[in-house]
């Protein structure tokens, strides 16, 4: 069985405070939102379901912005799902690693996790919203940079050259709204990985 060796949600999640989906926000009245929030949930064309999670998440009030989240979390529209995660993520000053270890985990990968501490957290630099690139090493481009996050649908893949070896992994949206994923490194196994988002 899994041992989670960092505990906590991470850095927090910047939805609520001034932080929005875009760059422009939005006043909204209440019965617009109350539409909007009701269309995101609705079965239908995912095209009108993002229109009406785009507008909503555009709000310049914080309530309205997590209701937006709230309602497309819950979809079972990956597309709809992925604009979430793509919103959160965006609206973040960084995220924080924990590893996670079993008695499967080999000693080098044992050792790393110790010498980390169990987690280790990024502090975002530079966003590109329209790519959904994210670095974390200061002065770099947002997507091709030595340091990125890229999210791709419900997947968010990692690059870190600044440490060496370097790392690389790769993070799947859960059922749960957590990223579960793989933390690779030259000369150890895999290691599990899990990135709090909510």
């Amino acid at each position: 069985m899994k041992k989670l060796l960092a505990i906590g949600a991470g850095l927090a999640l910047l939805a609520g405070g001034n932080a929005y989906a875009c760059d422009k926000p939005e006043p909204i009245e209440r019965q617009k939102a109350e539409e909007l929030e009701a269309a995101i949930g609705k079965e239908g064309g995912s095209i009108a379901r993002l229109g009406a999670f785009e507008e909503l998440s555009c709000a310049n009030k914080p309530e309205y912005r997590r209701a937006a989240l709230d309602a497309a979390f819950k979809s079972n529209d990956k597309m709809l799902r992925s604009a979430a995660l793509a919103t959160v993520l965006m609206a973040r000053e960084g995220v924080r690693l924990d590893l996670l270890e079993d008695a499967k985990t080999d000693p080098a990968a044992k050792s790393f996790i110790k010498e980390n501490g169990g987690s280790i957290a990024y502090q975002f630099k530079n966003k590109n919203r329209a790519r959904n690139c994210i670095t974390f090493a200061s002065g770099q481009d947002a997507c091709y940079g030595d340091a990125v996050f890229v999210i791709d649908g419900l997947t968010v893949r990692l690059t870190d050259k600044t440490r060496s070896p370097a790392l690389t992994g790769e993070f799947t949206l859960q059922p749960d709204n957590t990223l579960k994923g793989k933390l690779r490194r030259e000369r150890t196994q895999p290691i599990d990985a899990i990135i709090q988002i909510l």
